[in-house]
């Protein structure tokens, strides 16, 4: 027959032909997929807030040991921070 649903010559790139036969094309896919989430989540884990705060209680507790801050503002900052 000449046209397929109304396909034409395209009904045959998407029916299994060429790269897709197999299976290949699915596992490729899944693959690819699983790799950009695995990425995604090592650099928001990398760059995370954690190693931030951590930075900044450090500064605070230097600033209120060198004495250029009170007790008082070292306890209101460091409740901020947590």
């Amino acid at each position: 027959m000449m046209y397929e649903r109304g396909f034409g010559a395209l009904a045959n790139c998407f029916r299994g032909a060429g790269f897709m036969r197999g299976g290949l094309g699915g596992v490729l896919m899944i693959l690819v997929v699983a790799a950009v989430v695995i990425g995604l989540v090592y650099v928001t884990k990398k760059s995370g807030k954690g190693k931030t705060d951590n930075e900044a209680l450090n500064m605070l507790k230097l600033k209120y040991a060198q004495g250029d801050i009170t007790e008082e503002e070292y306890l209101k900052r460091k409740n901020i921070l947590q």
